[in-house]
């Protein structure tokens, strides 16, 4: 009975470990999109160069890629 209570107990903490950060990602996400234009991620990510790019990489992972501002 113990090893049951142990499994459950490592299961249940290996998916709250998933779970937080994926809930965590998606309010981030979902502030982006509430609060970011797309004429805005446009205007700030639409070039090219080191810094721009960067940038892009943040958001695109915070949003998961919703914006799809083409580069070049």
């Amino acid at each position: 009975m113990d090893q049951m209570i142990e499994a459950f107990t490592t299961g249940a903490g290996m998916l709250w470990k998933a779970l937080w950060a994926l809930i965590f990602g998606y309010i981030i996400s979902a502030g982006i999109q509430i609060f970011v234009t797309r004429d805005q991620m446009a205007r700030v990510l639409g070039d090219r160069g080191a810094r721009k790019a960067g940038c892009r990489n943040c958001f695109a992972v915070s949003s998961k890629s919703s914006y799809r501002i083409p580069v070049g």
